[in-house]
């Protein structure tokens, strides 16, 4: 059965860059850097510490990686839904064609981040307008964390139907 998932894609200056490299089957997560693999949650504390160096307390670190730790349960087959991309006023869905996996090389030479990946099928991709999506723009208000599997029945729904 597929599982349909909210993902949000980094922010910063690697942006463009993310969304460019699904073209090639991969997705890449932030908050992924040297050590910070998510089968060890002492291991991807520690990494936070000496990567990241932000003040958070350790229940903060734990939510992460919680959140973090969807990108694992994602099968082959499953639906990713992508707000703001390519751009603020569309939305995109790819679908997993392999589970995820941590990289001990980072997708970009200029930056330490961005090691986990998740392969997609560029095949899939399918950009949409959110403002023709009332439903599914509601959903993303709904869906905050970086990661984010869906539930809502109505929302399954409405993604489902742009799958068909």
């Amino acid at each position: 059965m597929t599982t349909f998932y909210i993902q949000r894609l980094n922010t910063g200056p690697h942006r463009q860059a993310i969304i460019d490299l699904m073209a090639t089957g991969k997705l890449v997560q932030g908050f992924s850097y040297p050590g910070m693999t998510l089968d060890d949650y002492d291991q991807f504390h520690d990494a936070w510490h000496q990567q990241l160096k932000w003040d958070l307390t350790d229940d903060e670190i734990h939510r992460h990686f919680l959140t973090l730790q969807l990108l694992k349960a994602y099968q082959p087959g499953d639906v990713l839904v992508l707000p703001k991309v390519p751009d603020s006023n569309h939305f995109r869905l790819v679908t997993v064609s392999a589970p995820y996996y941590f990289s001990e090389t980072p997708a970009f030479q200029d930056s330490n981040e961005f090691r986990s990946v998740v392969p997609v099928d560029p095949a899939t991709i399918q950009d949409f307008a959110i403002a023709d999506y009332p439903i599914i723009r509601a959903g993303f208000k709904t869906h905050r964390r970086n990661v984010n599997r869906i539930k809502d029945a109505t929302l399954l729904d409405a993604i489902a139907a742009l799958t068909h």
